[in-house]
Protein backbone atom coordinates (compact mmCIF):
# COMPACT_ATOMS: atom_id res chain seq x y z
CA UNK A 1 0.00 0.00 0.00
CA UNK A 2 1.43 3.30 -0.65
CA UNK A 3 0.04 6.42 1.01
CA UNK A 4 0.88 9.62 -1.24
CA UNK A 5 0.79 12.85 0.78
CA UNK A 6 0.54 16.62 -0.23
CA UNK A 7 3.21 17.61 -2.50
CA UNK A 8 4.33 14.34 -3.47
CA UNK A 9 5.21 14.59 -7.46
CA UNK A 10 3.32 11.52 -9.23
CA UNK A 11 2.89 10.40 -13.06
CA UNK A 12 -0.57 9.64 -14.30
CA UNK A 13 -0.64 6.53 -16.04
CA UNK A 14 -4.41 6.32 -16.96
CA UNK A 15 -5.99 7.54 -19.71
CA UNK A 16 -9.29 8.09 -17.57
CA UNK A 17 -8.86 11.90 -17.44
CA UNK A 18 -8.95 12.01 -21.49
CA UNK A 19 -11.67 14.00 -21.45
CA UNK A 20 -9.82 16.85 -19.49
CA UNK A 21 -6.45 16.50 -22.16
CA UNK A 22 -4.09 13.66 -22.19
CA UNK A 23 -1.90 13.89 -18.87
CA UNK A 24 -0.32 10.46 -19.85
CA UNK A 25 3.28 10.94 -18.40
CA UNK A 26 2.49 14.47 -17.64
CA UNK A 27 4.21 15.03 -13.98
CA UNK A 28 2.03 16.30 -11.57
CA UNK A 29 1.70 17.26 -7.65
CA UNK A 30 -0.61 15.80 -5.03
CA UNK A 31 -2.82 18.67 -3.65
CA UNK A 32 -5.08 17.06 -1.27
CA UNK A 33 -5.49 13.59 -0.23
CA UNK A 34 -9.07 13.19 1.14
CA UNK A 35 -11.01 10.48 3.81
CA UNK A 36 -11.82 8.47 1.15
CA UNK A 37 -8.90 8.26 -0.35
CA UNK A 38 -9.13 10.22 -3.46
CA UNK A 39 -6.37 11.97 -4.38
CA UNK A 40 -6.56 15.93 -5.58
CA UNK A 41 -3.96 16.42 -8.44
CA UNK A 42 -3.20 19.39 -9.88
CA UNK A 43 -0.82 18.21 -14.16
CA UNK A 44 1.11 21.01 -14.89
CA UNK A 45 2.18 22.19 -18.00
CA UNK A 46 5.75 22.44 -19.08
CA UNK A 47 6.11 25.86 -17.99
CA UNK A 48 4.46 25.09 -14.73
CA UNK A 49 1.23 26.77 -14.83
CA UNK A 50 -2.19 24.76 -14.14
CA UNK A 51 -3.02 22.61 -17.08
CA UNK A 52 -5.99 20.71 -14.65
CA UNK A 53 -7.06 19.29 -11.40
CA UNK A 54 -8.27 15.93 -11.26
CA UNK A 55 -9.31 13.83 -8.48
CA UNK A 56 -7.68 10.19 -8.27
CA UNK A 57 -9.61 7.03 -6.95
CA UNK A 58 -7.68 4.51 -5.39
CA UNK A 59 -8.27 2.22 -8.54
CA UNK A 60 -5.73 4.53 -10.77
CA UNK A 61 -2.51 3.67 -10.84
CA UNK A 62 -0.05 6.04 -10.43
CA UNK A 63 3.87 6.42 -10.27
CA UNK A 64 5.78 8.35 -7.48
CA UNK A 65 8.15 10.25 -9.61
CA UNK A 66 11.19 8.80 -9.92
CA UNK A 67 9.48 4.98 -8.85
CA UNK A 68 7.97 1.73 -9.97
CA UNK A 69 3.94 1.92 -10.75
CA UNK A 70 2.33 1.74 -8.08
CA UNK A 71 -1.60 1.22 -6.86
CA UNK A 72 -2.82 3.48 -4.00
CA UNK A 73 -5.23 2.59 -1.45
Amino acid sequence: MTLFRPHDRVEIVTDRFADKGDFSGAISSVVERWDDGALEIEVMNPDRSTAAQVVAQPADQLFREGAAPVEYH
